[in-house]
Parts: C-alpha cells; sequence; structure tokens
C-alpha cells in the first residue's frame, strides 16, 4: 500500500460532524460550548496535516540513532516581485518545523539555495509573504508548550533577514492564523486571538516599512468565532479583513469583509454570505481598480464541500455567494490574487478528478472559463497559494508526487492557459 493511503482520510470530516451536532444541541448557550467546536477543527486540521509526515517515505540522510531523515515541505507561500517571486514554506527537515525562503526568476525556477528563517523548538505553522516593492514582509504563527504566538519579520529581497523577528501578538493570549498585506505605507497582520473566555475575536497590527509598530492592535470583530483563517489586503489606504465566523444562536455561518481606514477604526462589518452550514478558510484579494474578492470553503460536512466568492465593489455593492464548484467531494485550501483584469484563484480538490485547480473570478463574482487541472497525478497536493508576477499568476503547493512532500510552483497565463511545466523548488 502507497504511505499516503494509510492517512486518517475520514477523521477531519469525522470531527466537523460532531462539531456541527454539537452546536445544535448546545445551541451556543455559552462561549465555553462553541469554542469546543473551534477546538475541533483545529484538532482536525492537526490530524489532517501531522498524518503526513510520519507516512512519508524517507529521503536521504540519518538521524543518530539511525531512523530516517524526513525531508517535507508544507504550506507554501508566494509573492510576486519585479523581478520574479518570493516563496516561503514550512520545511520538517531534520525533524524541526522552520521557515524557509527561495528566490525564484520569472519562469518558476529557483535561484540559488534555500534560506533557513526560524531556528528554535517551537512549531511554525502558515508562513505568509507580501511584497512592498522594496522589501518583503513575513508573518507566521509559531507554537511552543501553551503558547501561540504570531511573529513578524521584514526580509530583503534576498531573503536575508532585515534585523530580528518581532512577536506581534500580546503575551498571555493565545493567536493563530497569522497573515499578513502591503498597503503602500505599512504592512498589516491578521489574527484570530483568544485572552479568556470573554475576550476573543480578529486583530490587526500595523508595521511601518521600518519594522516599528504604529498604535495599538486594532480589534476587528471582537467575539467571532472564526472558522479557519482570516484573511487580510490592502484596501486603499488602508486594510481589508475577511473571516467566516459561526452564528451559534441563528445556527448559520457568515462570511464577513470589515474594511479598516488608515485612521485606524474599524468600519462596521460586511456580511457576504449568510447561510445554514459550516464555512471554512476564507481568502480574500483586492483588485487596483478597488475591488474586493473572497473565496472560501462552503457546506462543509462528511460527504463534501463546494468553494463559494463573492466580490464587494467600492461603493459597497456586493454580487452575493456563487458557487465555484459543483460539491462533488471536497474543495478546500483556496488562494486568491487580483491579476490584471480578474482574480485569480487556487484550491484543492478532492475525488476521481482531484488535486489542485485554478480557474479565473471576474470583477463581477463570476467564473471565467473552466477550471484549470494543475496537477494530474493521483498523489496528494494540498495548500496551493497565488500570486501575481509581471504578466501572468504563479501557483505554488505542495506535492507528494516523488514520495516525500515537495513545494512545486506552476504558471497560468493572464487568460488562464497553463505556461510551461511545473517546477520543483524545495531541497531534495
Amino acid at each position: 500500500m502507497p504511505p499516503f493511503e494509510r492517512r486518517p482520510r475520514t477523521i477531519p470530516g469525522l470531527l466537523v460532524a460532531v462539531g456541527r451536532i454539537y452546536l445544535r444541541r448546545t445551541n451556543g448557550r455559552r462561549f465555553a460550548q462553541v469554542f469546543v467546536f473551534l477546538l475541533l477543527l483545529l484538532v482536525a486540521a492537526v490530524v489532517w496535516r501531522a498524518a503526513w509526515p510520519t507516512s512519508c517515505t524517507a529521503s536521504s540522510g540519518t538521524h543518530a540513532n539511525d531512523s530516517p531523515r524526513l525531508s517535507v515541505a508544507v504550506t507554501p507561500s508566494i509573492a510576486g516581485t519585479a523581478s520574479g517571486y518570493g516563496l516561503t514554506w514550512v520545511d520538517l527537515r531534520d525533524r524541526h518545523t522552520e521557515v524557509y525562503f527561495a528566490r525564484l526568476a520569472p519562469d518558476g525556477a529557483r535561484i540559488g539555495e534555500p534560506r533557513r528563517l526560524t531556528n528554535d523548538d517551537g512549531v511554525k505553522l502558515f508562513p505568509q509573504l507580501v511584497w512592498s516593492g522594496a522589501q518583503f514582509g513575513l508573518s507566521w504563527t509559531a507554537v511552543s508548550g501553551q503558547d501561540a504566538a504570531v511573529w513578524f519579520v521584514r526580509l530583503d529581497p534576498t531573503g536575508t533577514p532585515i534585523g530580528a523577528a518581532m512577536r506581534v501578538s500580546l503575551g498571555g493570549a493565545r493567536a493563530f492564523g497569522a497573515r499578513v498585506a502591503w498597503n503602500g505605507r505599512a504592512f498589516g497582520v491578521a489574527w484570530f486571538e483568544v485572552r479568556s473566555a470573554r475576550e476573543f475575536g480578529v486583530r490587526v497590527a500595523r508595521i511601518d516599512a521600518e519594522g516599528r509598530r504604529i498604535g495599538d492592535a486594532i480589534d476587528v470583530r471582537t467575539g467571532a468565532i472564526v472558522t479557519g483563517m482570516p484573511d487580510v489586503v490592502a484596501d486603499r489606504t488602508g486594510f481589508a479583513v475577511s473571516f467566516n465566523e459561526v452564528l451559534p444562536r441563528a445556527g448559520q455561518t457568515a462570511t464577513t469583509v470589515v474594511r479598516i481606514p488608515a485612521e485606524g477604526a474599524a468600519d462596521e462589518p460586511v456580511i457576504l454570505s449568510l447561510r445554514a452550514g459550516l464555512a471554512l478558510q476564507s481568502t480574500l484579494a483586492v483588485h487596483r481598480g478597488g475591488t474586493l474578492a473572497a473565496a472560501w470553503r462552503d457546506g462543509v460536512g462528511v460527504d463534501g464541500s463546494t468553494l463559494a466568492a463573492a466580490t464587494l465593489r467600492t461603493d459597497g455593492t456586493k454580487t452575493g455567494r456563487v458557487e465555484i464548484t459543483d460539491g462533488r467531494g471536497h474543495a478546500g485550501s483556496p488562494s486568491i490574487f487580483a491579476g490584471r483584469d480578474a482574480f485569480g484563484l487556487a484550491w484543492t480538490q478532492s475525488g476521481t478528478a482531484g488535486g489542485v485547480r485554478f480557474v479565473r473570478i471576474g470583477l463581477d463574482g463570476q467564473r471565467v472559463g473552466e477550471p484549470l487541472a494543475l496537477t494530474t497525478h493521483n498523489r496528494p497536493a494540498q495548500t496551493p497559494s497565488v500570486a501575481w508576477g509581471r504578466t501572468e499568476y504563479a501557483v505554488a503547493w505542495c506535492d507528494a508526487r516523488a514520495g516525500g512532500l515537495a513545494i512545486y510552483v506552476a504558471r497560468v497565463s493572464a487568460s488562464g492557459t497553463r505556461v510551461g511545466e511545473d517546477v520543483r523548488v524545495s531541497a531534495d
């Protein structure tokens, strides 16, 4: 039996189902009851990810105890620059989870060797990279013992850290799902935070181009029970944040966008979609004309889920929820980025036609053309990340085609067609 076929494929779906039943029966009377639901989702994600590296075939090298060394690269984040791309990911070589960086040429080929950016015993999760025009901003979540915190560091164009990494979230709080954006004047780092049973929600911190904090962190949505990670993008001179939140008393999930003007106070939330059932993994992008586009995993259940999207124009007009997939199998891990005249959306699809898929979304929120299959093999491929280069999209993902997990990059034209072959960029 191939090694990846032994992972517990039904556990995430089972935990989601149990969580939904728990919410219905408790009717969300207390925060602790709802928070159990959130923890179930986090456990599902951890089980799903953790089942991979422990069952991978080994690459070359051994530990002192002669056990095989694992070479596993996961959760990439790609950002376009004027001369190519920057790429970060979590690498599990030598049984440590560390964040790595690599420079890519316009054709996706790696330039030089990957650079290790972190070096400690904590667990690093889901790094995200953004390009400011002069430097990169990188955020990630680090878990060590009972502490979970959001970190940020600036990188020069070669990936060399500029100064020391800074802890963005405050001590005494557990922070998850770090995301970062650049608005032309400052970086914005968003995350979901739990300080106590009565203090939790989505927050954003602003950091200037020199790495200094701008004021205190902003409460974007106090009391939001977020499913999956929030996302943040530049919006005019401020930022916009999207997330999915459970409304337990109504038995619904809302996909919400909150704009944060340059002055710092969050605007009133705009609900893009409100429906029964569970939604996960919101991703957000902004077109240079000011239109926001969000995509998320919707109607999550044991048997399947759909990928949905909506747009929010500068005048506040929203398109409403549009289904991108048909609900056959699970659609997950969406990533969206603005291209020249449309948004590029990548995701993973389970089933016989599974793998990494890509499609364009128009400024009206409608799907443009048919989805493009970026992977055609039957091995797992997960957590895609989309960026726009000078004239085309680039999509990075982790892929098990070679027996371990490695990062691959493919290019897609502005019109949605494949450009060349995909390239492996993480080290063996």
